[in-house]
């Protein structure tokens, strides 16, 4: 491995520990990473009020003449910022479903033990709800999706009239069809559990496809004439599905 002196500490580095310089030797700078960062540090705080607003300054005329760049870097920050937030609730919370223990953190969600949750993301978006449980974690568990839509289900209401009722079992009919045609079981881990079935788009872009039907059961008899664009999954290995794929919203 190719070494270089360091001209500030005097030792011999890797050319890893150097930052890139183009007319440097072996392209690299002079000083290793340590001792810049380090001779840096001592300039910027040897009169920090002006370096601070230098820094301002040259920031601004960067994201005024770098527009798009800048709302790039903003973005990468933001999202950066928010998976930092939430791999800190879920540490929190226990890294793990507390029903049935599933660790795979793509699967995970963040469950409002009382209900609500629908409610309260509506009112705040969720990097303010995060922020919320690290100050106060009472109330809220994690849950893996599978477990999280079996709650759910638990409670929903029943219909009160004949008309609901009815609707209900012609919906139910017509989704026993569809996914009776795919396979009925999950395409990935063969979940047989008919309440975890999610019907999935095998060339994505499910969202807008759905936008085509005027209701869900246009929808079942879609996949029942056109079972090839579909497929069975549950709803852990949706998730894992939209991650690979990077369909999760950030």
């Amino acid at each position: 491995m190719q070494k270089k002196q360091c001209r500030g500490c005097g030792q011999e580095k890797g050319l890893d520990e150097f930052y890139k310089e183009k007319l440097g030797k072996f392209g690299r700078r002079s000083n290793c990473i340590e001792c810049y960062n380090s001779k840096l540090s001592e300039a910027y705080y040897a009169d920090h009020e002006k370096s601070k607003a230098s820094a301002v300054k040259h920031s601004r005329a960067w994201r005024a003449n770098n527009a798009e760049a800048s709302r790039s870097v903003s973005r990468r920050n933001q999202i950066r910022h928010a998976k930092e937030i939430r791999q800190a609730v879920l540490k929190l919370l226990g890294e793990h479903c507390q029903l049935c223990r599933e660790d795979d953190l793509r699967v995970l969600h963040i469950d409002h033990v009382h209900g609500g949750g629908c409610q309260a993301r509506k009112e705040s978006s969720s990097l303010d709800i995060w922020k919320s449980i690290l100050i106060q974690p009472d109330g809220y568990r994690v849950l893996c999706a599978n477990c999280n839509h079996l709650t759910r289900l638990a409670e929903i209401a029943p219909p009160k009239t004949k008309s609901a009722v009815y609707s209900q079992k012609h919906r139910l009919k017509l989704r026993l069809a569809a996914t009776a045609k795919l396979g009925d079981c999950c395409a990935k881990c063969k979940n047989k559990n008919s309440n975890l079935f999610c019907i999935d788009h095998l060339f994505g872009n499910g969202r807008a496809d759905r936008a085509r039907f005027v209701n869900e059961n246009q929808f079942f008899k879609d996949v029942v004439d056109n079972p090839w664009k579909y497929q069975l999954l549950c709803h852990n290995c949706n998730w894992i599905k939209r991650h690979e794929r990077r369909e999760v919203r950030q």
